[in-house]
């Protein structure tokens, strides 16, 4: 934000110190949350190389992977283009029926899209993403342990765009639905 307001008043020299510092913290952070980033990536990038006979499903999962390792790595925007490339090699499979594997990875994306759009500053399509995560999550709950916290989490961030785009009311409406999860679930 500060960052934000230098470039607004055409102050570069502080703006430039105020990139460097923030990148060498986000540097850092991603280096301690995963050191061996840049070795996945280049795994998974062989993976797709080399053809290693992948299924769609397979396949899928290691496009997801990269657009991970790329978030992790800050690179959003390219993230952003694996997703969505990945998105729609689900719809053209028809791999995203709810007893499909893949199903929960089609939530799954439309969430890690949503956040692509957010870092980008697109609150309006991550909001439309986020929503839809939600729909999908909604409609068809996985069974698996974590699905609170990640609905939980899913509702924090729809409430952050919200709150983004001057909707306070649907921004309380999203926090309180997460709070109700938080609560009743006993977990954060």
């Amino acid at each position: 934000k500060i960052n934000d307001l230098h470039l607004k008043k055409k102050n570069l020299v502080e703006n430039s110190i105020y990139e460097r510092q923030i990148n060498d913290i986000d540097e850092h952070y991603r280096s301690i949350i995963n050191p061996d980033n840049e070795t996945q990536l280049k795994d998974y990038q062989c993976q797709l190389n080399d053809e290693h006979n992948l299924t769609s499903v397979q396949r899928i999962d290691v496009f997801y992977q990269i657009g991970i390792c790329l978030m992790r790595k800050g690179d959003s925007h390219q993230a952003l283009e694996i997703f969505l490339k990945t998105k729609q090699m689900i719809i053209s499979e028809q791999l995203d029926d709810e007893n499909d594997p893949t199903s929960i990875r089609y939530v799954d994306l439309s969430y890690q899209i949503g956040l692509c759009l957010m870092k980008k500053g697109d609150f309006d399509q991550a909001l439309t993403s986020l929503l839809k995560a939600e729909q999908i999550i909604i409609k068809n709950p996985p069974l698996w342990d974590r699905f609170p916290q990640l609905l939980a989490t899913l509702y924090d961030n729809i409430a952050i765009l919200y709150f983004l785009l001057h909707e306070p009311f649907e921004a309380l409406f999203m926090w309180k639905k997460s709070n109700d999860i938080k609560t009743n679930f006993s977990y954060g």
